[in-house]
């Protein structure tokens, strides 16, 4: 157990005197005989505060557990849910405002070519001047139009990356103890932030 450096003996790191010394298998720090029980001592307060604050985190578990509706801050999060879904729902309308304007912009346009498309055949119809060139001309125009009808161009939804919604709030831990026990654990990051 005892670890000779020069003649038997080492410094002791907590008085300094030169004496037959015990080193700590944790801090490889060397401790003469009283001052082992000393440091011994220490690390068993350190230990007891530790398994008290893992008691009492335990039991902010358990009270989070047993009433997790009433939570404090769980009515800003309703409210939060209620504002986004309102945006939501206004931005699906002007959405949906936005694409029936375009369609119906769209929808005028294939009218007027279908007319132009009508007239151009009327006139080859009353003067009996066509041939299969003509013909295939009409047809092409034709199924244009229907390929226009059924599939509009540029017609896709984008998502825009810049959200009209306000970011949930962050929750931060109130108590110092529970502070120091996280602090810098994910899981306990993900526990205490939303």
């Amino acid at each position: 157990m005892a670890q000779a450096m020069k003649n038997g003996r080492a410094t002791c790191s907590t008085c300094g005197k030169e004496s037959i010394a015990y080193k700590c298998g944790g801090c490889s720090q060397d401790f003469c005989f009283s001052h082992l029980g000393e440091h011994r001592q220490t690390l068993s307060q350190q230990f007891d505060e530790i398994e008290t604050d893992r008691d009492q985190f335990h039991q902010a578990l358990v009270q989070q557990k047993e009433t997790p509706k009433r939570f404090p801050l769980m009515e800003q999060i309703d409210k939060w849910e209620e504002v986004s879904i309102k945006k939501i729902k206004q931005t699906a309308e002007e959405c949906r405002q936005k694409l029936i304007e375009y369609k119906n912009k769209h929808l005028i346009e294939i009218e007027n070519k279908l007319s132009q498309l009508t007239e151009q055949l009327k006139q080859s119809h009353q003067e009996n001047d066509f041939n299969e060139i003509d013909l295939d001309r009409f047809k092409t125009k034709l199924a244009k139009l229907a390929k226009e009808l059924n599939q509009p161009p540029n017609s896709m939804i984008q998502q825009d990356s810049t959200s009209t919604l306000t970011p949930i709030p962050t929750l931060q831990p109130h108590s110092s103890k529970l502070t120091r026990l996280c602090a810098g654990k994910e899981t306990c990051t993900r526990i205490m932030s939303l």
